[in-house]
């Protein structure tokens, strides 16, 4: 239930419910400290984890993103190696800054390597090889930044191809509709349950680039 957002305090009065639908019957249910407790007991045993994993790898790829909803800003990042991708964290930021970021990427790296038993010394931030993230100016100076402590200049630097698509894709749009109005004529399908023609032909070229 936690990992679906569910409250500690909601887990009990949650499972009653189930359990009475069922006509299962229970003697005691967790209460909202044991629920608490068994959360930052599976934190914990997470991270551990995690770290022995980078501890044993030496080429890592750092995933990062930010989005803001409803006037609220989250910041996600996470590190693959040749085999599976980990989530280091996803918080709620106060702004957007990228001080902001790099201050926060290295507490959530700092989170592991404080826990692997197996080498105190683990410094995942040396392991990382690569860097991908979209092409805001936010996510370079973010790059620089991490960069600086450990002096290592050859990190790779991997831009998502999805931004320039949105943005070809609403010129495309723009313009489309602006020809449209001078040319007298319509590229757009009136039946709603299909895509345009022209939004396959667009999406046709975009693959051939990308």
């Amino acid at each position: 239930m936690r990992s679906h957002g569910v409250g500690v305090e909601h887990i009990g009065p949650i499972l009653k419910y189930i359990l009475n639908l069922f006509n299962i019957e229970y003697s005691e249910l967790p209460s909202c400290s044991s629920a608490l407790l068994f959360d930052k007991e599976m934190n914990i045993l997470a991270k551990e984890q995690m770290s022995e994993i980078f501890n044993e790898n030496d080429n890592l790829t750092m995933h990062r993103d930010a989005t803001t909803k409803s006037g609220r800003h989250f910041y996600a990042v996470e590190l693959s190696n040749a085999n599976t991708t980990y989530t280091l964290g996803l918080q709620e930021l106060a702004d957007g800054r990228a001080e902001t970021y790099a201050k926060t990427t290295d507490d959530m790296i700092s989170d592991i390597n404080d826990v692997c038993t197996d080498n105190p010394n683990l410094n995942i931030m040396s392991k990382i090889k690569n860097f991908m993230t979209d092409r805001s100016a936010t996510e370079e100076k973010t790059n620089r930044i991490l960069m600086e402590p450990s002096n290592n200049n050859t990190i790779n630097s991997f831009k998502c191809s999805v931004h320039p698509l949105i943005q070809f894709w609403d010129v495309c749009d723009k313009n489309i509709k602006e020809i449209e109005k001078g040319e007298n004529f319509k590229l757009r399908d009136f039946d709603k349950n299909r895509k345009d023609t022209y939004i396959n032909f667009i999406e046709f070229c975009f693959k051939t680039f990308f």
